[in-house]
């Protein structure tokens, strides 16, 4: 017995190995016909649009928060809709003096002079005061003003006034920008998150999208080769909550989280494989990924395979590099850091890789446990007494197998000739 619990391991192991050895054949195959992305601005929807969003961009914004969980699970990313502050309104005296926007990174621009009109009496007042010159007065032509004189007075006459704009900019217009900037960058990202959504959801077949969140940005210039993308890819998915002021959340899909070498593979980066085979193995052990545990272990095992064969690379500390500052530009030693990016990409017409990739784990998980079709895919037919597998007649209507019986040829002629 035990001679033969020994021989069935041994056979079930066989067809393990055959029929993973099988669905590699048929993933190099469909990975043929596919070229791999290495960059994310090949990340372009039918219509030629880009949408990459950077970790850096949403900090510290108002507006914005990160994994929250609420009844329909977790939240990676919201975005609640924002209305724009207007500046501040200067006092009377000073308003027609400058020049106001209602963009915060535009300061006001303080105006040299100001036109006014007022009554001849007036107008010899403030000139008799010093505060306007007689060449700077004319009767107006206006037809409504008639008997009125237009007067220009210069900022340079008026020093209380320049005292006032300086301390209506510092005191109430900066505190504004301040307060804003960020307001509006918030707002700035929502526009774009909200046609995201709108396109994901109105797309057809042939302008499908999908969003994914990659962590783990590696950025390397391999011999005149740029690659930027993340390492570690999970879909999610995009929606508006108008029951919550058009709030735009961003969730993890039940799609298993996987590990994308794909360009240094085609680069024939030695080590890939087993890179690959680490990551995958460590994605699995942690069922699933979410962006927090997942920024050192499992990105240094993504990145080990492919950096310790070409003698650079690796994992920077998070606190070197500033929160609000860009990923580092790539050089010649590949770097991985250890932040997330979100990116719409078309859809991809072929999900036969992931679902080889899911079959192939099924197959590690439980080699004793392949069903009979598989068995038969890669082993062929078991013995049997019965000839179940004889082959077909040449005649049309013609029997087979142990009844085939001698009979005349049909007047139709032989089926296959």
């Amino acid at each position: 017995m035990k001679g033969l619990g020994e021989g069935r391991n041994g056979a079930d192991e066989t067809t393990a190995e055959r029929l993973t050895e099988l669905l590699d054949y048929v993933g190099q195959v469909i990975k043929l016909d596919e070229r791999p992305t290495f960059r994310l601005s090949e990340y372009r929807l039918a219509n030629g649009q880009t949408f990459t969003f950077h970790e850096h961009e949403f900090h510290a914004l108002p507006g914005i928060t990160h994994d929250l969980t609420d009844d329909d699970g977790a939240i990676w990313l919201s975005a609640e809709r924002l209305k724009r502050n207007d500046p501040p309104a200067p006092p009377d005296g000073v308003a027609p003096w400058i020049e106001l926007s209602p963009d915060p990174d535009r300061a006001p621009v303080t105006r040299d002079h100001v036109l006014i009109t007022v009554p001849k009496a007036e107008c010899d007042e403030i000139v008799a005061s010093g505060r306007a010159r007689a060449e700077d007065c004319a009767e107006s032509f206006a037809v409504d003003a008639k008997g009125q004189f237009d007067i220009r007075l210069r900022l340079e006459d008026w020093p209380e006034i320049a005292i006032e704009i300086e301390g209506y900019i510092s005191q109430s217009w900066l505190p504004w920008s301040v307060a804003e900037r960020p307001r509006r960058r918030s707002i700035a990202l929502y526009q774009k998150l909200f046609e995201v959504a709108q396109l994901s959801e109105m797309g057809g077949a042939e302008q499908a999208i999908e969003l994914v969140w990659g962590i783990g940005l590696s950025r390397w210039m391999f011999e005149g080769t740029l690659i930027d993308l993340p390492l570690i890819e999970r879909l999610v998915e995009i929606e508006i909550d108008e029951g919550a002021a058009g709030t735009i959340r961003v969730r993890p899909r039940q799609a298993p989280a996987t590990v994308n070498l794909r360009p240094y593979d085609e680069l024939k980066i030695d080590g890939v494989p087993m890179a690959q085979d680490a990551a995958r193995r460590a994605l699995s052990a942690a069922d699933g990924v979410r962006r927090k545990p997942v920024r050192a272990r499992y990105l240094r095992t993504g990145s080990a395979g492919v950096s310790d064969q070409t003698g650079s690379g690796g994992l920077p500390d998070s606190e070197r590099i500033e929160a609000t500052a860009p990923p580092p530009s790539a050089t010649q030693n590949l770097v991985v850091t250890d932040r997330w990016v979100l990116a719409a990409r078309k859809r991809s017409d072929n999900f036969l890789l992931q679902d080889i990739a899911n079959l192939k784990v099924a197959i590690e998980e439980s080699p004793a446990g392949l069903p009979g079709p598989s068995r038969t895919l890669v082993m062929g037919p078991a013995p049997s007494n019965s000839n179940r597998w004889s082959a077909l007649p040449i005649s049309l209507g013609g029997t087979f197998g142990p009844m085939a019986s001698e009979e005349p040829a049909t007047p139709l002629g032989d089926l296959f000739c």
